[in-house]
């Protein structure tokens, strides 16, 4: 069995040593898993007649669950009186860097903004990132390093929004995180983001690199926060329901299984051809 988990598609099937890898590894598989609609696409699509099977990921929301802000935390970056927009994991390119930082520009034209971000810059991007603190000195930038899983809660809590602008991925557990801990999100509808956030219900999309659809996303989330509040519920509620450690175990057995009986199957389909 393969498993596509993230850029394994996207970013393999760019490098022309490592292309010819990835297909046959398809090829050879019993079956193949995804973890996004989007990637078994591209797995099918590579590899006709490919059988994929999609299987979220999964975040412990025993973890993961709403809880109180850091308040020391808080005040130690001057978070009062600002929109704080969060994101976790390293702002790269990737992730959508280039089309964050313009729109956190303009948000910044209208209302005292923070971005707090967890998990570092990825040094080939820290340039950018420091010509825009020189540039846009109105927009407080607070980058945090990487934090345990179980100290990530109340880091959330102090977001009034999380924003996920990814230019591609799979299944972001960061995304599921900050739903998982009642985030109202703004993301991307790149990748499998779209299979975790349905539109106005469990937050707000904006086109991959559309760096005003990304603007009023957010500005719709800080300027109405009945919406906010609903959304953040329905994303809280979803997460549990269908993205959990438990329903991707469950999935995974459930493949395992079937597998097994068709091996069965077919030993005993050979072993009476033998006996023949």
């Amino acid at each position: 069995m393969a498993s596509a988990r993230g850029n394994d598609l996207d970013r393999s099937l760019l490098d022309p040593a490592a292309a010819p890898f990835v297909t046959k590894a398809l090829e050879l598989a019993t079956r193949v898993t995804a973890v996004s609609r989007d990637l078994a696409r591209k797995a099918e699509a590579l590899v006709p007649g490919t059988r994929v099977e999609v299987v979220p990921n999964g975040v412990d929301t025993r973890v993961f669950r709403p809880a109180d802000p850091d308040r020391g935390l808080a005040r130690t970056l001057g978070l009062a009186g600002r929109a704080v927009v969060g994101f976790s994991g390293e702002l790269r390119r990737k992730k959508g860097l280039g089309v964050l930082l313009p729109a956190l520009a303009a948000l910044g034209r209208e209302r005292p903004v923070t971005l707090l971000a967890v998990g570092g810059v990825r040094a080939d991007d820290s340039g950018v990132v420091e010509l825009f603190r020189r540039r846009h000195p109105e927009v407080h930038l607070a980058v945090l390093e990487a934090r345990r899983p179980e100290e990530l809660p109340p880091v959330y809590a102090l977001m009034d929004v999380f924003v996920h602008p990814s230019l591609r991925d799979g299944m972001p557990n960061a995304l599921l995180e900050a739903m998982a801990c009642g985030r109202p999100v703004v993301a991307a509808a790149a990748g499998g983001i779209p299979d975790v956030v349905r539109d106005g219900r469990d937050g707000l999309l904006a086109a991959p690199g559309d760096v005003d659809g990304l603007v009023g996303a957010l500005r719709r989330v800080l300027d109405d926060r009945a919406l906010a509040a609903r959304m953040a519920e329905e994303g809280r509620e979803r997460v549990r329901r269908e993205f959990t450690p438990e329903a991707e175990a469950a999935r995974y057995r459930a493949l395992h299984g079937e597998l097994r009986a068709a091996a069965r199957r077919a030993s005993g389909g050979a072993s009476a051809l033998a006996s023949r």
